[in-house]
């Protein structure tokens, strides 16, 4: 990852994607995956939003039903 990050790792790996596209998606989901919602399977337990000191965030649309929530 260390070579990949400084555009070092070997160039016959790379022939559809740079080295620097590989890694930035890497990081961006990364990112997605630690700070996004748990209920697309990253952030387990809200661990990023506890380390942030906030709070959960609201879920929009559950109620689609027309039901009342108790």
């Amino acid at each position: 990852m260390k070579l990949i990050e400084r555009n070092k790792a070997p160039a016959e790996l790379w022939k559809d994607v740079t080295q620097a596209e590989f890694f930035k998606l890497l990081v961006e989901h990364t990112m997605q995956g630690f700070y996004g919602s748990p209920r697309h399977g990253g952030n387990r337990d809200y661990v990023s939003y506890k380390m942030l000191g906030i709070d959960y965030p609201q879920v929009i649309g559950q109620n689609r039903h027309g039901r009342k929530t108790p």
